[in-house]
């Protein structure tokens, strides 16, 4: 008879959880439903809300994939004698091209900066209409600039920390060269030296590496497929490590 019972509030609170709840609850007070049954009722509903809003996040997180550009970087940073030592994109530039394509699809975020001894780690935190959130940490070393101040050193490292822990966690894709990433964390001791360039195939490895669902690498694979950034052996070796990536998301 209690099974009964539960399982005909289970479908009330499928077929409309909120109303269904506080029905349930409504019962309850009227003393007609055993409170550990409102208990199990609740876990439930919970469960159910927790499920569907991680589809919701999921779906809305490919599609802004699909429509999402790659991001130029557009910012020259020049030395002293005013030569080009690297281009980047600020976030703030990211954020005005991804803005829009991010409130269409029921997301919002916020960033924050965590430090310790070792170093600062931003984390970005995005939240869907539906109730999902997802975090995405980037931690950055301290290091030994010599021609930075110490607050000209924590402002290049929290800028640079905050652009990729928003661009992983969105899965954001930039072109061109990324040199800012040498002038953080490491003392430039060679004038003539060659910052490392991140290409877009490390650009997709990192989100590849980082995803959270499969339908996150769905999108990313098709992303890839369409592109023209990226030649055959690339493609292979990135839907080779996507599969492998798959496998390991429940």
């Amino acid at each position: 008879m209690e099974k009964s019972i539960v399982k005909k509030e289970e479908n009330n609170l499928v077929a409309d959880n909120q109303s269904g709840f506080e029905a349930l609850l409504g019962r309850a007070i009227d003393g007609k439903v055993d409170v550990a049954i409102i208990e199990r009722m609740l876990a439930v509903y919970k469960d159910i809300k927790a499920s569907k809003a991680k589809e919701s996040y999921d779906r809305s997180m490919a599609e802004f994939q699909r429509v999402c550009p790659v991001i130029n970087k557009n910012r020259a940073v020049k030395d002293k004698n005013g030569d080009v030592r690297y281009h980047f994109a600020p976030l703030e530039s990211i954020v005005k091209q991804v803005g829009p394509l991010i409130a269409d699809n029921g997301f919002s975020y916020a960033i924050k900066i965590l430090n310790d001894e070792k170093g600062m780690t931003a984390v970005c935190r995005i939240t869907h209409t539906q109730g999902h959130s997802e975090e995405s940490p980037f931690f950055v070393p301290i290091g030994s600039e010599a021609y930075m101040t110490d607050v000209q050193k924590y402002g290049a490292r929290s800028t640079f920390a905050k652009r990729y822990a928003f661009c992983n966690a969105f899965g954001i894709l930039t072109g061109d060269e990324d040199s800012d990433a040498v002038e953080v964390g490491k003392e430039k001791t060679v004038k003539s030296e060659k910052p490392k360039k991140e290409t877009y195939f490390t650009q997709a490895e990192t989100m590849i590496k980082n995803a959270k669902s499969v339908e996150f690498l769905i999108s990313l694979q098709e992303k890839i497929k369409e592109s023209g950034k990226f030649n055959p052996e690339e493609k292979t070796k990135l839907h080779k490590q996507i599969n492998e990536k798959a496998k390991t998301i429940k």
